[in-house]
């Protein structure tokens, strides 16, 4: 058995206190529908400027620069994928989970730790402490500009490390 970990969070202070505050005014069970039919009729009426915002949060760099990294049939995907979202409590109960340093380093596994430094939503420094507590971890670092490391021009790297991780 192994174990793949894409985007993780650690241990480490995550997020900070302007996203966990706009997460739980966004996200909360009673906006958090609102939030994302907002977010729908944006894709629907000017799919690139809400790619470009979706992206850009998700990003150290700008929206416009990852989207431009994204090719055309990349971005249909995207706008599918944001299109058929919802977070439920889930983005909610993420802000109170973290992974203790503890329980990191009893993962018996070997495990592959895949992240972007470009990462606008999970900082790079959990995956590389990820990979120092965990035993036989290694570190793939993905291309991608942002937390979705499978978009971006990165996808036939990070699928041939993952090929090359599994037995």
């Amino acid at each position: 058995m192994r174990l793949i970990l894409q985007s993780s969070v650690s241990s480490l202070s995550w997020p900070d206190k302007k996203t966990r505050v706009a997460a739980r005014v966004a996200f909360n069970p009673i906006t958090e529908g609102t939030t994302w039919a907002a977010t729908r009729l944006l894709l629907k009426l000017a799919p690139d400027r809400g790619l470009s915002t979706l992206l850009g949060s998700l990003s150290t760099e700008s929206g416009r620069r990852v989207l431009d990294r994204v090719n055309a049939e990349e971005r249909a995907e995207l706008v599918q994928l944001f299109m058929s979202m919802r977070s439920g409590r889930g983005f909610v109960n993420d802000l109170a989970t973290t992974l203790a340093p503890d329980v990191a380093r009893s993962v018996a596994q070997p495990t592959l730790v895949m992240a972007s430094r470009s990462d606008g939503s999970v900082p790079f420094e959990h995956s590389e402490q990820l990979t120092r507590l965990i035993p036989n971890a290694e570190l793939f670092i993905s291309e991608s500009q942002s937390h979705l490391l499978w978009f971006g021009g990165s996808t036939e790297a990070l699928n041939d490390a993952i090929h090359s991780f599994l037995p």
